[in-house]
């Protein structure tokens, strides 16, 4: 499975997060970071030649932004790409 966080919804090195809520979960993720753009799929074996790098990073999901979302049949962007 892939999710999307794009780089509007990485904070600094050190800032503080404030959750809008308590419905704010998270969880630890491996992280790809992507050095070219992706417009098609990509076979294995050429795979490590998209890969700029890696990180550990902290997922947060807005709970009930995410329900909204699922509910209305959308993908569940929104509830994990707040800035």
């Amino acid at each position: 499975m892939l999710f999307l966080k794009p780089p509007t919804s990485m904070l600094p090195t050190r800032k503080a997060l404030i959750a809008p809520h308590d419905e704010m979960h998270h969880e630890v993720e491996v992280g790809i970071i992507f050095n070219k753009q992706i417009n098609a799929y990509i076979p294995p074996e050429k795979a490590a030649a998209y890969i700029g790098g890696m990180c550990a990073a902290m997922d947060f999901t807005e709970r009930n932004a995410q329900a909204m979302e699922k509910e209305k049949g959308w993908p569940w962007m929104m509830g994990k790409c707040k800035k």
